[in-house]
């Protein structure tokens, strides 16, 4: 990889893209396998989930929790 790894990590530089679904999202990733870092609940207003593609690049998908991407609790 061009990172030189493919361990998650939050911290790292990375892009973010939003989803409408973020359960959805984390269903369809586990059913392939890959491997996740889900930050469902934190300090910031996002679901968050992180993932690395085939070249270790670090990517957060991330839902509002008031709009529903995360479910009411």
């Amino acid at each position: 990889t061009l990172r030189g790894t493919t361990t998650i990590e939050g911290r790292d530089g990375h892009f973010a893209l939003r989803v409408t679904d973020i359960r959805a999202v984390v269903a369809h990733l586990r059913a392939h396998g890959l491997p996740l870092l889900e930050r469902l609940q934190n300090a910031t207003p996002w679901a968050q989930v992180y993932l690395t593609d085939p070249d270790g690049n670090v990517i957060e998908l991330q839902a509002e929790r008031t709009s529903g991407g995360e479910g009411e609790q």
